[in-house]
C-alpha cells in the first residue's frame, strides 16, 4: 500500500512566504493530492482559522511531517521562528528528510546550526539546483511507495513533470525576488559607493541629530516612520531649534493606526520570544495566546499614544508665534513602510525593515549617489506635494552629478 507523504514548508519573513508558495505549487504539479499533503502556514491565514487553532495546527504538523523544506533568504538569516521549526523537525523521529533551499543567499551566509547539520542543500542560482530539486522528488516518491523501487516509466514521468515546470518556476522566483528588492531598499554595508557609516541604532543616530540642533547647523529634518516610538519622548526638543532658525523645516511622517495594526498582525505568529516558543514546545497554547494578546495590546497602545503625541506637538507649534506656519509639516502614511528614513540637511540615513520595528535597528548613512532610491521611495509612499517639492530642492543642493 502506498503512503500519502506529509511535507512541511518552513519560512519566515518576506519574500520567503511567496517563494514557499511557488515551491508548494511546483510540488502539487508533480504529485496528486492523494500522494502528498503539504503544510504551509500562510494557507491557514487565507481561511478562518483562529489564532489559537493557527498555532496548534503549526505545532501538530511539525510533529506529523515526514519531509521538511526550509525556505532561506538573505532577509531571514537567523530568524528565531525558522530556527524553532528547524529544531522541531530535526528532533522529530518521523521527519526523515530536511532540505534547506537557499534563495539569494550565498554559501558563506549559512548560519548555525544549519552549517553544522549534515543536510543536503539546494541553492537557487547554482547549476545543480534543479538536480537537487529532482532528487527531493525522487526521495518523496521512494518513501511514498514504502522505499520500493521506482519503475522506469514512473521516474520518466516525474523527471518530465519537473523539467516542464523548470522555466515557469524560475520566472516566478525571479519575479518575486526582483519585486521585493525594488520595494525594499537595502544598502550594502561593505560597499563604499552605498554606505558611508553605520549607526548601531536609530536611538544613537537621533541623539547625534539632537546634538547638532543645539549647534544650529541644521536647516532641514525629515523623519519617515518610527515616529511614534523614536521621538515620542524628545519631540519638544525640536522647538528651540525651530524658534532660533525660522528658515529651518521639520517634516514628520508616521504610519496611521490601521497600518500599525496590520503590521502587528503580520508579526503575531512569526515573531515569538524564547519564553513564548518554550510555551509552544510544551503545548501551552492558551498561555501562549494570552501572552501574545497582551504583547499586541501593549504595543498598539504605545503606538497610538505616540501618534497622539505627534499630533499634539503639531497643534502646539501652530500656536507658537516664534515658529512660522510652514516650518513644521506632519503627514499620515496609509501603507506599511518597508524602511524608515531620517534626513538631516542633505544627508540620508536609512533603516531597512524586515517586519521588525525597533529603535535598536541599524541606521545606514548613505552616500549621495545611493540616497536617490530612498528619496524616490519617500516621495511615492507619502505622496505629498509639499514634501515632494522639498525633496526635489534637496536633490539640487546635493551634487547634481550624483543623480
Amino acid at each position: 500500500m502506498n503512503n500519502k507523504i506529509k511535507l512541511f514548508i518552513s519560512w519566515s519573513k518576506d519574500p520567503a512566504k511567496e517563494i514557499a508558495e511557488q515551491i508548494k505549487n511546483r510540488l502539487c504539479n508533480t504529485f496528486s493530492e492523494n500522494e502528498i499533503e503539504i503544510f504551509l502556514s500562510s494557507d491557514l491565514r487565507k481561511g478562518t482559522t483562529s489564532g489559537k487553532d493557527f498555532v496548534k495546527d503549526i505545532m501538530a504538523n511539525l510533529k506529523d511531517n515526514v519531509f521538511g523544506i526550509l525556505v532561506l533568504t538573505k532577509y531571514n538569516i537567523g530568524a528565531p521562528w525558522l530556527m524553532f521549526e528547524l529544531g522541531s523537525m530535526a528532533n522529530n523521529e518521523k521527519t526523515t528528510n530536511i532540505t534547506p533551499m537557499y534563495f539569494g543567499r550565498p554559501r558563506d551566509k549559512i548560519e548555525e546550526p544549519l552549517n553544522k547539520l549534515n543536510l543536503e542543500s539546494a541553492i537557487y542560482g547554482e547549476e545543480n539546483f534543479e538536480e537537487s530539486f529532482l532528487k527531493l522528488i525522487i526521495s518523496i516518491e521512494k518513501r511514498r511507495i514504502n522505499d520500493g523501487i521506482i519503475g522506469p516509466d514512473r521516474e520518466l514521468i516525474l523527471r518530465t513533470l519537473v523539467e516542464n515546470k523548470r522555466e515557469g518556476f524560475k520566472q516566478g522566483i525571479d519575479k518575486i525576488i526582483t519585486s521585493y528588492e525594488e520595494r525594499h531598499i537595502i544598502p550594502d554595508q561593505s560597499n563604499p559607493k552605498e554606505t558611508e557609516f553605520i549607526f548601531p541604532s536609530r536611538e544613537i543616530l537621533l541623539q547625534s541629530i539632537f546634538n547638532d540642533l543645539k549647534n544650529n547647523n541644521t536647516s532641514r529634518i525629515i523623519i519617515v516612520g518610527g515616529i511614534a516610538t523614536i521621538i515620542r519622548n524628545r519631540i519638544d526638543d525640536f522647538i528651540p531649534w525651530l524658534e532660533k532658525n525660522q528658515k529651518s523645516k521639520l517634516f514628520l511622517c508616521y504610519e496611521n493606526e490601521s497600518t500599525c495594526i496590520e503590521r502587528l498582525e503580520q508579526r503575531k505568529i512569526k515573531d515569538a520570544s524564547e519564553e513564548q516558543r518554550e510555551m509552544l514546545r510544551n503545548a501551552r497554547y492558551e498561555e501562549y495566546e494570552k501572552s501574545k494578546a497582551k504583547e499586541q495590546k501593549e504595543s498598539l497602545k504605545n503606538k497610538i499614544e505616540g501618534i497622539r503625541i505627534v499630533k499634539d506637538f503639531h497643534d502646539s507649534v501652530k500656536k507658537n508665534k516664534k515658529i512660522n506656519d510652514n516650518q513644521v509639516n506632519v503627514f499620515e502614511v496609509k501603507q506599511m513602510l518597508t524602511s524608515y528614513s531620517i534626513i538631516k540637511n542633505t544627508t540620508v540615513y536609512l533603516t531597512p525593515l524586515f517586519h521588525d520595528r525597533s529603535s535598536n535597528s541599524l541606521a545606514f548613512k548613505l552616500t549621495s549617489h545611493f540616497a536617490q532610491k530612498p528619496l524616490e521611495y519617500i516621495k511615492r509612499i507619502v505622496n505629498s506635494d509639499i514634501l515632494n517639492t522639498e525633496i526635489d530642492v534637496m536633490k539640487i543642493d546635493i551634487n547634481p552629478n550624483s543623480f
